[in-house]
């Protein structure tokens, strides 16, 4: 029990909501513990596309996660109910580089699809 409380001690946990049905996968609702981890205000990223703080858009888990996003959506997420697990490069706002894990799930809230994301850091 010690070593696995030792283990996740400096784990933060980040979560935010993407809309789905917006362009470019806008973030609509962000964590306390999100905007610490990525150096932003709420105000900041509220409605900014989730490629804000992808450090390269290039980068391979960066497309992975868009092509499971727009595969999903283009699914209404009924056929493509998995989730996906990638570890991306993420761009603070202070330009330091984090390679957080992030853990994407399809959630529909009244009928719409959105976009549970929990990025994970070790201090």
């Amino acid at each position: 029990k010690g070593l696995v409380s030792a283990l996740y001690r400096d784990v933060q946990f980040g979560p935010a909501l993407i809309d789905s049905e917006q362009p470019n996968y806008p973030l609509v609702i962000v964590s306390e513990a999100f905007c610490k981890l990525c150096g932003y205000e709420p105000w900041d990223v509220i409605g900014s596309p989730y490629s804000l703080m992808c450090s390269d858009v290039n980068d391979h888990a960066n497309q992975a996660l868009i092509r499971y996003l727009d595969e999903t959506r283009a699914s209404h997420g009924v056929s493509v109910a998995n989730d996906i697990v990638v570890r991306a490069l993420i761009r603070r706002r202070s330009g330091e580089l984090l390679c957080p894990l992030l853990h994407v799930s399809p959630i529909f809230l009244v009928g719409r699809l959105y976009f549970l994301i929990v990025n994970d850091h070790a201090n």
